[in-house]
């Protein structure tokens, strides 16, 4: 009886290391194919001038890029890249969404030498509904410095996922929402002003619809209180706005 079951135990662990072993170049290829359209992708944001993020975010994508997919995310970058410059230097990152992906322009804040302290507040604009109110609150990070009054110095801002490169947000509605800023701009005195151009990706079963939206608002560090107005815009309303600051 203990040899049988011995015997049994070896069979067992047999069929478990070979289905591992069969599963193995699967798992390699889906890496390996996400990698390299990645990589094709960051290229093509190197080529335009961006400079790219190190970042390398896993999906389960197992096929190439296609023509359609490339020509548009061509047409995303060619519109980026005639945004004006900044105070903050700019990165681009390759986020997955789904089975496809995006270009994310990724704003980093710069170093106030002049500063006594500094600090970030999260807050949220709304747009949309969503019955548990989740996917429908675009997650807005300020960062500032302070001098030894406790005076803003320095201030910019935008949505939470453009600043730090994280994940979509998910709910209970269908697919996932994600935020990516365009261009802002940033006034401040006793309060922060905020002017944030936007892009919406919405996942479905088959892809994806992109909105632009356009939020402003005030946020008061000291007590974190905010209050943003936020609408949808058409993409002929970027540029007035944007590339004539």
């Amino acid at each position: 009886m203990k040899a049988r079951f011995f015997s049994l135990v070896l069979l067992t662990v047999s069929m478990l290391v070979g289905c591992t072993e069969v599963n193995d170049p699967v798992l390699d290829q889906e890496v390996n194919q996400n990698e390299e359209n990645i990589a094709q992708l960051k290229a093509m944001a190197e080529e335009a001038g961006w400079i790219v993020s190190p970042k390398v975010l896993e999906s389960a994508r197992t096929t190439p890029l296609t023509k359609v997919e490339i020509a548009q995310l061509q047409e995303d970058l060619d519109i980026y890249s005639q945004f004006p410059q900044t105070e903050e230097k700019r990165q681009m990152e390759v986020i997955p969404f789904g089975n496809l992906y995006v270009f994310s322009p990724v704003f980093l804040p710069r170093v106030m030498t002049r500063a006594v302290s500094s600090g970030s507040l999260l807050v949220y604009a709304t747009f949309g509904s969503c019955w548990s109110n989740v996917c429908n609150q675009i997650p807005i990070k300020v960062y500032y410095d302070l001098d030894e009054k406790g005076n803003v110095v320095y201030a910019f801002g935008g949505t939470e996922y453009s600043i730090n490169g994280g994940g979509p947000i998910r709910c209970f509605c269908n697919g996932a929402t994600y935020y990516s800023t365009l261009y802002y701009k940033c006034e401040w005195g006793n309060t922060i002003f905020l002017k944030l151009w936007i892009s919406r990706y919405k996942e479905y079963n088959i892809g994806y619809s992109r909105i632009y939206l356009y939020s402003e608002g005030n946020v008061d560090i000291k007590t974190g209180n905010s209050h943003f107005e936020t609408h949808e815009i058409s993409k002929s309303e970027l540029p007035p706005e944007i590339f004539n600051p």
